[in-house]
């Protein structure tokens, strides 16, 4: 099924480099409050820039005189989301104020659909519905009937959105008020086992 999205998930991806573990988590707390800030003069709420993952590792480099690898410093890294309804043209202007804020993120928009519980009720119910009216063609073709249910197994969602990626001027480029959103599929494949007699 073709699905309209509704909803724009705006991720931001933040990474700091440095030789003290200490100013990486620093550098990295302090574009992460710069994202924020943006936001109040757009009319959200700081708060609504969730973070999803955070890490910092040890980052080496290759030394070509010693041949070896040394500690270069260490990566701070967190992963930022914000979702809003999908109105372009507000969309954009978010996105502009999160490239306003001198972070250096990079940013992915993906757009979504933002409750997909009730599609997801209509294609499993025509998914079995399709699944029982195949079986009793099959069935009365080879002169038996359907019988109990089985076993009813269900397979993973399928979706492809439309994801765009860019620095956040770029980003900010391609986000207007003309932008083009696809639609894009959602399936769900339901496997249905019956028992046959005669």
């Amino acid at each position: 099924m073709e699905i309209e999205p509704d909803t724009a998930l705006i991720s931001s991806h933040l990474s700091v480099l440095d030789p003290s573990y200490a100013e990486s988590n620093r550098e990295l707390s302090r574009r992460v409050e710069l994202l924020r800030e943006s936001l109040p003069a757009v009319g959200l709420a700081k708060s609504d820039l969730k973070t999803t993952t955070y890490s910092v590792s040890p980052t080496n480099r290759f030394n070509q005189k010693e041949q070896k690898n040394e500690l270069a410093g260490y990566t701070a890294h967190c992963a930022l989301e914000l979702r809003m309804p999908l109105e372009k043209e507000r969309v954009s202007q978010t996105v502009e104020a999160l490239s306003a804020s001198h972070a250096k993120a990079i940013m992915i928009v993906t757009f979504i659909l933002g409750d997909p519980e009730p599609i997801r009720a209509r294609l499993l119910a025509a998914a079995v519905k399709t699944a029982r009216a195949r079986a009793e063609t099959i069935a009365q073709a080879a002169g038996v009937q359907l019988g109990k249910i089985a076993h009813i197994h269900h397979d993973a969602v399928e979706i492809r959105s439309e994801q765009v990626r860019r620095d956040a001027d770029g980003l900010t480029a391609y986000l207007g008020p003309d932008m083009n959103v696809t639609s894009y599929v959602w399936a769900e494949k339901v496997t249905v086992t019956w028992e046959l007699v005669q």
